[in-house]
């Protein structure tokens, strides 16, 4: 069996400068449109730290790597007699939260006109964002940000709307589209990345043999009867009993069966929760599809991966979690 932890020589630079003491510490990518988060500890009770606030941090996971497996800005430092903590967030911290960007939409001032990608390249210039837009391209199917009207901080206002970039050209496996960070070497750029179809072919292979340390995972019983406001919708029999849920009232009949009914095939898509502890592809990106080469019939085959974490210092682990999401249309209602 595979080794659990892998020796790894990893390199913190802050604000361009090589950190020279010992490190430790994690990296957690807790789902998609979620904000990356950098745990460090380092080996130094200097309180030169103090003024490091809002500088920005990159982690190599080895020194002679050409792109970090994190960089992104200081958000904490927490200095003591023996040590300093530092707690980073990835970029899009600079459109969220109470210190990232806010934006006012109005009817005097709107963007109805603008597909996500659109909106997302006229704030970042005008507002003269550190993030680098060279790689962002649309959602397919496009959205736009008619109607919108609210004031809130922008990376909301991008989360809210990319629930409505639904592909459901082949319904019986919807596609959605996310917000992720791509580092190019020498920046951030913000990106949008649509659902690969889990019947595509993995960009990576896990056996015991090669890169699987452990692994466990629970099932959940897959949702076959949706009611709504004036009705309900059952999939398919319910060979396991009933498993219900429930979507918001639209106002309308027809369209709430419409809403039920995508809602069953988005629940139903993934119902494995598998946790993965693996001694490779630390750099892989969330939303890869990945083949699981293992004995357990359940899960043998492609996942896609949800979340990852990873912790690091004297020794590096990694776990990929798959298959988690459990998405709910009703949040993808405006």
């Amino acid at each position: 069996m595979t080794q659990a932890n892998i020796s790894h020589q990893p390199k913190l630079y802050i604000d361009n400068e090589l950190i020279e003491y010992d490190i430790s510490g994690s990296i957690n990518f807790p789902s998609k449109n979620q904000i990356s988060t950098l745990n460090v500890k380092m080996s130094s009770p200097d309180l030169q730290f103090k003024a490091l606030l809002n500088k920005d941090v990159a982690l190599y996971l080895n020194s002679d790597d050409s792109v970090p497996v994190f960089r992104g800005i200081i958000t904490s430092i927490t200095p003591s007699d023996k040590e300093t903590r530092i707690i980073a967030n990835d970029s899009r911290r600079l459109l969220s939260g109470n210190e990232g960007l806010k934006i006012e939409i109005s009817d005097a001032k709107n963007y109805d006109n603008y597909t996500l990608a659109q909106f997302i390249k006229k704030v970042i210039s005008e507002e003269n964002v550190d993030i680098g837009i060279d790689f962002l391209k649309d959602t397919n199917p496009t959205v736009n940000l008619k109607g919108v009207r609210e004031i809130s901080d922008v990376y909301k206002v991008i989360t809210d709307k990319i629930k409505d970039a639904i592909d459901f050209s082949d319904v019986t496996e919807p596609l959605r589209h996310f917000v992720d960070m791509y580092d190019d070497g020498k920046k951030s750029q913000i990106v949008i990345k649509k659902d690969l179809s889990i019947k595509s072919k993995p960009s990576y292979n896990f056996s015991f043999n090669d890169g699987i340390v452990s692994y466990n995972y629970k099932r959940r019983n897959e949702p076959n009867t949706v009611v709504y406001e004036g009705g309900s919708f059952v999939f398919s029999n319910t060979p396991t009993g009933k498993v219900t849920t429930t979507i918001k009232d639209t106002g309308d009949v027809a369209k709430n069966r419409q809403v039920a009914i995508k809602q069953i095939l988005l629940d139903r898509q993934q119902r494995d929760e598998i946790t993965l502890k693996v001694s490779k592809c630390y750099d892989v990106a969330l939303g890869t599809i990945i083949h699981l080469d293992v004995d357990e019939e359940d899960i043998l085959g492609n996942h896609r991966i949800v979340g990852k974490n990873i912790n690091f210092g004297k020794s590096t682990s990694c776990t990929l979690r798959l298959n988690k999401e459990q998405p709910k249309l009703s949040e993808y209602l405006q």
